[in-house]
């Protein structure tokens, strides 16, 4: 009845924009309504009816009048309409591994199940556009049909493909895109260029999510993080995510060939997906290991090929050294040191003030260093990675000493950490130092001060704290920090300075005080520890109990992590599946640590099979100093890259050598993350303007696609001056005019 009355349907007046055809002025519509507005008030005027039977004539006349001028003026629905043949719909159907899998209580592969789906509704004959068939597996195909796709490939690229496919539809228009996958891409994690790229483009991308979200049974050993260079027969800490879906417990094994490392039972909590574990196993004799981590079950797993995770230990390979400072003997000092014994990739150098101008040396590397006290040049200090202050005056160092400290950590980027004690920090005088301004908290400048207050003092961590990964103990991490000891002293600082990170606060007289305290400054990192009191974790915890090593080893860690190298190998990844080629990233700096601005680099690549080839790497011109480039990787197996500076010809410096171990499987990555990945493809249309679908609710598709797409359209104007709602309104004006007349006798 609706579309009788209005010549069209409700749902295009409900998309359609309204319009006057005609084109003429509407003021003139709005003048010629005054006008007849006055001519009929002047014939009512004469008419000899009452005021209330003159004044319903004249609307009855006005409403006529009306109708007929807005007739004249050619009234019209506005739509936008898709032509035939003149839009592309792409669609792209993933063809990896990972889709070529049958989950459990399915008849159908995800592929098949997939190609099923498009057959039943008929999607690639939609007559509103032209449609183009594309598949992905490492890289993205175009098809003539569904009959043609490819064998299953090791590596799902749906990434690249979707950044890839504007370049590969020409001459039309891309209205949409339709990607049926299950998003397991295993290329790396779409970064933020990528996510603005393919909003930028303008073009809906609809998403059809395929495959289980979970698995009934599966362990996955998602990833190890280990340190990678390891002193001869000592521990190795290593930290394995394990995803666990429907499994109680597993074993954990670490092998090195035959021989096993490590083995432990586990047991996780049903209520989460996934769960990290800290491990230790020793590190064995000098050379090049290869570590098998395992998980496996008694359960009956859907995929068992996720199971393992191999990586390299480079046993005997440089260590990263730390100059510890300290201007008396104390319990910290002592428990420090312990803490770090036998800590496989740390090597810590100790220099302790006996007495007036006599140190007492441990861990130097040889007779004469440190032999004069603290480090007087700039080279000395610079071979060190990282520094720690204890209760040392700063009056016991010139000022030329104070400055390269400095400098140490401004531009030669090491870490610096600062401890507390009665002759530490402000109480040593440091505040009015060439260092204080590097100091992540302000210092008291004043020459006498009694900052340093022995007592109990409680402690908590900051919300950053807690968040931080080093700073995590096992099980309940807040809890496990809350029953600890309290501590046995407190200096009092200024506040954090801009910038830095307060990770922990201890309470004294009543308010919070910053306790641990992190910053960047220059191209390294300062810290400040306002306590020498964590010794009495270790006294007053039962003696297997590891927090106190734990957090030493975990903050002395973070220090030289991040220390710079005059040759710094970006480990990009430490595990490679399938890919066909190994990224190479160096920085080189020169003895005063600023960038080498050679325009290329040689580096020599150490194959699985022992073959060394040399590779030319380019100099980034974004990033002075930085070479790159990349290794085919056709081998299984351990690859190396060792690089030495200066350049090959000229004289080399005593450990300017450094090497680096990555680790590239064959016919393995499509069996990680294998399961619907459906918070990246929800992403995908949402930043798009596209929708998500079930593949179980494919046949809604084409009403998505109809309305949200990209495509190009034509203006139509839809003609509504003629539509019967006018005429009648026109006659049963009058005729009800006519009607009333009649009655009042007044024709």
């Amino acid at each position: 009845m609706f579309e009788f009355l209005f010549n069209q349907p409700i749902e295009t007046w409900q998309q359609a924009d309204w319009v006057l055809a005609r084109g003429w002025p509407t003021l003139w519509l709005g003048l010629l309504g005054l006008a007849l507005l006055g001519l009929i008030i002047m014939s009512m005027w004469r008419m000899p009816l009452g005021g209330g039977k003159r004044f319903l004539i004249g609307c009855l006349q006005l409403f006529a009048a009306a109708v007929a001028l807005l007739m004249l003026w050619l009234p019209s629905l506005r739509t936008e309409s898709l032509e035939p043949g003149e839009n592309t719909v792409a669609y792209i159907v993933d063809a990896s591994g990972s889709m070529h899998q049958q989950d459990k209580g399915r008849s159908l592969s995800r592929i098949a199940s997939t190609v099923a789906a498009i057959d039943k509704n008929d999607l690639l004959n939609n007559p509103l556009f032209e449609n183009s068939l594309y598949t992905v597996t490492d890289r993205l195909q175009s098809l003539e049909s569904l009959d043609d796709l490819p064998e299953p490939s090791s590596r799902s690229a749906i990434a690249e493909g979707v950044e890839s496919l504007s370049k590969a539809v020409e001459q039309r228009a891309l209205a949409a895109v339709v990607l049926l996958s299950d998003g397991a891409d295993n290329t790396g994690v779409p970064d933020t260029r990528w996510w603005q790229t393919i909003k930028a483009a303008g073009i809906p991308i609809h998403t059809v999510g395929v495959g289980a979200k979970t698995y009934e049974a599966d362990l996955e050993l998602m990833d190890v993080s280990m340190q990678q260079v390891s002193a001869a027969d000592s521990l190795v800490r290593a930290t394995v995510v394990i995803q666990h879906h429907g499994v109680d417990s597993a074993r954990l094994r670490v092998k090195a060939g035959d021989r096993l490392l490590y083995a432990d039972d586990l047991t996780f909590d049903p209520e989460q997906l996934q769960s990290a574990h800290q491990i230790e196993f020793n590190s064995g004799d000098e050379g090049i290991t290869e570590l098998d981590f395992s998980v496996s079950s008694a359960s009956v797993e859907d995929n068992r090929l996720n199971n393992t995770q191999r990586r390299i230990l480079d046993v005997g390979g440089a260590k990263r050294r730390i100059l510890y400072v300290e201007g008396e003997p104390r319990w910290e000092f002592k428990f420090i040191r312990r803490a770090m014994k036998g800590y496989s990739n740390i090597e810590l150098v100790s220099l302790l003030r006996t007495s007036a101008n006599k140190y007492y040396r441990q861990g130097v590397s040889s007779a004469d260093e440190l032999a004069n006290g603290f480090p007087k040049t700039r080279e000395a200090l610079f071979s060190y990675d990282a520094v720690i202050i204890g209760s040392f005056e700063a009056a016991l160092l010139s000022l030329e000493q104070q400055a390269n400290l400095r400098d140490f950590v401004s531009i030669r980027g090491g870490s610096l950490l600062m401890l507390a004690g009665k002759s530490g920090l402000s109480n040593g005088g440091w505040g009015r130092t060439l260092l204080a301004q590097a100091l992540p908290v302000s210092l008291n400048s004043r020459v006498r001060n009694d900052d340093f207050n022995r007592g109990r003092i409680s402690f908590s961590l900051t919300q950053q704290g807690q968040r931080t990964d080093w700073l995590k103990l096992e099980g309940d991490n807040i809890t496990n920090w809350k029953q600890l000891p309290a501590l046995a002293d407190i200096h009092v600082t200024g506040e954090p300075r801009a910038g830095s990170v307060v990770l922990m606060n201890a309470e004294y007289k009543n308010k919070q005080h910053p306790l641990l305290v992190w910053q960047r400054y220059g191209q390294g990192q300062s810290f400040v520890m306002a306590t020498s009191g964590t010794w009495r974790w270790q006294m007053r915890l039962s003696a297997a109990d590891q927090t106190h090593e734990q957090f030493w080893q975990g903050l002395l860690t973070k220090m030289v992590s991040q220390t710079l190298q005059q040759v710094s190998i970006e480990q990009i990844g430490e595990s490679y599946r399938d890919t066909p080629s190994l990224p190479l990233a160096v920085t080189v700096r020169d003895d005063e640590y600023a960038p080498v601005t050679h325009g290329k680099l040689t580096v020599d690549v150490i194959a699985p099979d022992n073959s060394i080839t040399p590779i030319e790497l380019i100099a980034d011109i974004n990033n002075p100093g930085r070479f790159v480039g990349a290794v085919d990787a056709p081998m299984e197996g351990p690859y190396g890259m060792k690089v030495q500076v200066p350049p090959k010809g000229e004289s080399q410096a005593p450990g300017s050598a450094r090497r680096a171990w990555w680790m590239a499987s064959k016919n393995t990555a499509e069996y990680f993350g294998a399961t619907r990945n459906e918070s990246f493809l929800k992403r995908v249309a949402a930043e798009t303007g596209g929708q998500y679908f079930e593949l179980a609710d494919i046949d809604q598709l084409g009403k998505a696609l109809s309305l949200h797409n990209s495509a190009l359209t034509r203006t139509n104007l839809l003609p509504l001056w003629n539509m019967p709602f006018f005429f009648l309104c026109l006659f049963g004006a009058k005729l009800l005019e006519w009607l009333l007349r009649l009655r009042w006798q007044r024709l």
